[in-house]
């Protein structure tokens, strides 16, 4: 949690949790996040995971934080090509974002 407690005080948070497999890094993030949500100092929130766990952080951010996140796939591009136009930033019209 020491990881957590330090982010959450930075003024700017840019983190990249690598510690190995088991240690508890999705939960790490998911504080950080939950904690920089709900005091207002995340606008845009972008998670980057192996594409097979991206259903996985998904599930952990709704569950435990009641946070929704948009996976940002090839179909959901698509969509917002075909809504908001060619070239359109898909980040404006997602602001939490799981990316595999």
């Amino acid at each position: 949690l020491y990881a957590a407690e330090s982010a959450t005080r930075a003024p700017l948070v840019r983190w990249l949790l690598a510690d190995e497999v088991g240690l508890g890094k999705t939960v790490e993030a998911c504080l950080i996040l939950n904690h920089l949500l709900r005091t207002g100092r995340a606008d845009r929130t972008l998670v980057v995971a192996p594409e097979t766990l991206t259903v996985q952080w998904l599930g952990e951010l709704w569950r435990k934080y009641h946070q929704v996140f948009v996976l940002l796939d090839d179909k959901r591009l698509a969509d917002v090509e075909k809504d908001y136009g060619p070239g359109f930033n898909p980040f404006d019209a997602h602001r939490r974002v799981v990316l595999g």
